[in-house]
């Protein structure tokens, strides 16, 4: 994976946030709330890349069993039945699902 710098960019505050990955998906926090980027290209920086924003939602289900491994679960809003991501704490989660939506990713790449 190449290295370089993309700007991020809220459409509603205008919040701004530089990162260094070209491809793959992590969390943006601005004041309107979390989000999950979703960041698609080819891995050299000259052929650009597609960002897509979509909002996160985290619950704190704590189900009935004995172990806290799924205390929390994160999911993408409007797409409940896809990627969720779980763990015993919201942080853990969020890192699940980016985890999952990565091997997504990486599922789709053609070699």
């Amino acid at each position: 994976m190449s290295v370089g710098y993309l700007t991020l960019t809220c459409h509603r505050c205008d919040f701004q946030k530089e990162v260094t990955r070209v491809r793959g998906a992590q969390r943006f926090s601005c004041n309107c709330g979390d989000f999950v980027t979703i960041i698609d290209g080819n891995d050299d920086l000259r052929g650009g890349c597609t960002v897509t924003y979509k909002r996160l939602v985290t619950e704190n289900i704590v189900p009935p069993i004995p172990v806290r491994q799924f205390d929390w679960r994160a999911h993408l809003d409007g797409e409940e039945g896809r990627s969720m991501g779980w763990g015993s704490t919201r942080h853990d989660a969020i890192l699940d699902l980016l985890c999952e939506i990565e091997s997504r990713m990486d599922a789709c790449v053609v070699a």
